[in-house]
């Protein structure tokens, strides 16, 4: 049913939530993802980030962080909730900021697909946004959200 009562024909996609991830060290520096992604044909840098595979989004940010980094986080704080692709699923974000950082030899980087983690000023990430470098839009949501918590 539309908005005016009409009936109307409309595909929606359910999707189970999904998160992403700012982890921020001590220098201020946000680790970054490297990889290839199959559906543009192109190398992305993101930030971590995944399916929630029905889990809570705090326990998912949580595994996600360990299995595409190898870090651990002691603080989480969840700093956004965003629709992704409003006109086609029901897909809600959620986006956290972890610091605290502890590394780990427990990532699953290979399994992911990831070439190589990083940390950027966030300044250097900005650069590569404004460059078209930094371009899947999650990630620059998440990291818009922590921008505003942080100041």
């Amino acid at each position: 049913m539309k908005k005016d009562g009409k009936k109307g024909t409309y595909s929606v996609m359910v999707a189970v939530p999904a998160v992403w991830i700012i982890p921020l060290n001590d220098k201020k520096e946000i680790c970054v993802v490297d990889l290839y992604r199959y559906t543009t044909n192109m190398q992305s840098i993101e930030i971590p980030a995944g399916g929630s595979d029905g889990q809570k989004p705090l326990v998912a940010a949580k595994r996600e962080l360990l299995e595409e980094t190898g870090m651990t986080a002691k603080k989480w704080k969840q700093i956004g909730k965003f629709q992704i692709g409003n006109g086609l699923m029901d897909h809600m974000g959620y986006a956290f900021l972890a610091t605290d950082l502890t590394m780990t030899k427990n990532d699953r980087q290979a399994e992911e697909g990831i070439d190589k983690i990083k940390f950027l000023p966030i300044q250097e990430i900005l650069r590569l946004m404004k460059a078209g470098k930094f371009t899947e839009s999650e990630s620059i949501t998440a990291i818009m959200c922590a921008l505003i918590k942080l100041n």
